[in-house]
């Protein structure tokens, strides 16, 4: 598992996805279909995502698999505007 919350960690790629989408804590967590309590563990490095929540990432917000679990490739950006600007629905990354 990846306990390390530093820049170099699943961690906080996945919580630097979350920030990007603009989405409350538990309104990511609905995204992708997991509780807000593991979402919030995978973020501060006490579980790692499965391989469904990792799917998941992809499919949604248009991440690099590579990037999350690796920190190589591509890196996102921002999100895509799919919220219309309220934060309120899930913006790609």
């Amino acid at each position: 598992m990846d306990t390390l919350n530093g820049a170099d960690s699943v961690a906080s790629r996945y919580a630097s996805i979350r920030f990007k989408s603009r989405l409350s804590k538990k309104a990511f967590a609905e995204s992708l279909g997991i509780h807000p309590v593991v979402s919030g563990d995978i973020e501060l490095g006490k579980r790692d995502p499965s391989r469904d929540v990792l799917v998941r990432l992809v499919k949604a917000y248009g991440i690099d698999i590579n990037w999350l679990l690796t920190g190589q490739g591509a890196v996102p950006e921002r999100g895509d505007g799919r919220d219309g600007g309220d934060g309120e629905a899930g913006a790609s990354i």
